[in-house]
């Protein structure tokens, strides 16, 4: 049985893969949670209450999907009956101060009192087994009959459940070596998986992977034309649809921008899955490392980072600058910051999330995106799409040859050996 956090993450990871399947009504309570989750957050202010008016409160709803007439009432009234915000007379709202850590909790309670079906429930258990090890088909049957209470009659349809909405991954040539796994497997323990995974390559691709290593390790992130170039595209390929790297893609007006991370990059307490399940230290991350490699000195370049990072997370207002009001868009919708407009086309912002401000300091400390060159052409940022998102896609056109090497590192992994 997960933690009441862990659960919330496994919602949010559900409802956004279910966003793009129809056919999946079976699955409305998680649908309906994971959205409470992202709504709640975009909503609350780290340590402070909040009053918001009902445009904004609209806006925000826009900015997280979630249809302002058909959605929109059923989650504040959600959020309403766990106290967690008060409804206004005027449309608008006011919210208690929130982290992305009890929004997680929170969610999980909205789910279990929308009175889950035992097949949700499920979902969740097996999600979070298969992101500790892979599990072949005949395991996988039995840990859902035995652990998840689903009915031994019923495995195969729940297995094909799971892995039609893109819950669950699978891989197998035939029915007995099918393999059962999700993309989270790389986000905790990540050193030990690792170990595993070199140790099933041949030296001179454990060469290669250690290459790219050091070099993450050194400059934070790396862009996929030059991981591809050491890694090759059949090892890259095979690397990537397991998660052993985050491939996080930034796209402005003009182009997509794919650069390559570790997994565990976006962790506080060794739970990234957790710690970052809504994506905002990535989208933050993206955001400054735009600011830092690619924004003119005229328009307000990110110089000391490290400095004005710590002046966000302690509450104060930074700027003005014109920069600040094009290249945080996305964290505008999503609330992790508030701009406010100084002079003509001159911002300052404010950091509204201090516990993703914090993950995104530790991930540049460290090196993440410090160094990394993003060829963006100017443009804002105006969209993100996260590893788990560029992960599964990748999935879908792996080749043959590719798929058959994920299925013997998913087989190290499952076995340890």
């Amino acid at each position: 049985m997960t933690d009441e956090k862990t659960t919330g993450a496994w919602l949010v990871h559900h409802a956004q893969k279910l966003a793009s399947v129809d056919g999946a009504g079976r699955l409305d309570n998680i649908t309906y949670a994971g959205k409470a989750i992202v709504l709640l957050s975009a909503l609350s202010e780290s340590d402070r209450s909040s009053d918001i008016d009902h445009v904004k409160l609209e806006a925000i709803a826009a900015g997280c999907k979630i249809h302002k007439k058909t959605e929109l009432p059923a989650l504040l009234q959600a959020l309403e009956k766990q106290k967690l915000i008060d409804l206004g007379k005027q449309g608008g709202c006011s919210v208690l101060g929130i982290t992305t850590e009890t929004a997680l909790t929170h969610g999980a309670r909205i789910f279990q009192a929308s009175n889950p079906t035992q097949e949700e429930l499920a979902t969740i258990t097996f999600a979070e087994q298969t992101s500790v090890a892979p599990m072949k088909k005949a395991e996988a049957a039995q840990f859902i009959t035995q652990a998840c209470g689903i009915a031994t009659a019923d495995s195969d349809e729940f297995l094909e459940l799971t892995t039609s909405t893109g819950l669950i991954d699978k891989e197998g040539r035939n029915e007995a070596e099918t393999v059962y796994f999700n993309g989270n497997i790389f986000r905790r323990d990540y050193a030990t998986r690792a170990a595993l995974i070199l140790g099933s390559l041949s030296p001179p691709e454990q060469s290669k992977v250690k290459e790219v290593d050091d070099k993450i390790t050194k400059s934070g992130c790396l862009e996929l034309p030059g991981v591809k170039t050491v890694l090759g595209e059949a090892l890259w390929g095979k690397l990537h649809a397991i998660g052993y790297f985050d491939q996080i893609t930034v796209e402005n007006d003009k182009e997509a921008i794919l650069y390559v991370a570790r997994p565990a990059s976006f962790s506080k307490y060794g739970n990234a899955l957790v710690d970052d399940a809504l994506d905002l230290a990535k989208i933050f991350t993206a955001s400054l490392t735009y600011g830092m490699t690619r924004s003119a000195h005229g328009r307000g370049r990110i110089t000391m980072i490290t400095a004005l990072m710590r002046k966000l997370i302690s509450g104060q207002w930074v700027g003005p600058a014109t920069a600040i009001g094009q290249d945080y868009q996305i964290l505008e919708l999503r609330r992790v910051v508030e701009l406010q407009r100084d002079q003509g086309n001159m911002y300052k912002m404010r950091l509204l999330k201090k516990e993703i401000g914090n993950i995104a300091l530790a991930a540049i400390s460290t090196g993440m995106a410090s160094e990394a060159t993003l060829s963006l052409s100017g443009a804002s940022i105006t969209r993100f799409a996260g590893p788990e998102k560029t992960r599964y896609a990748a999935r879908k056109i792996q080749i043959p040859q590719s798929k058959r090497e994920t299925r013997d590192i998913l087989d190290m992994l499952r076995t340890g050996a």
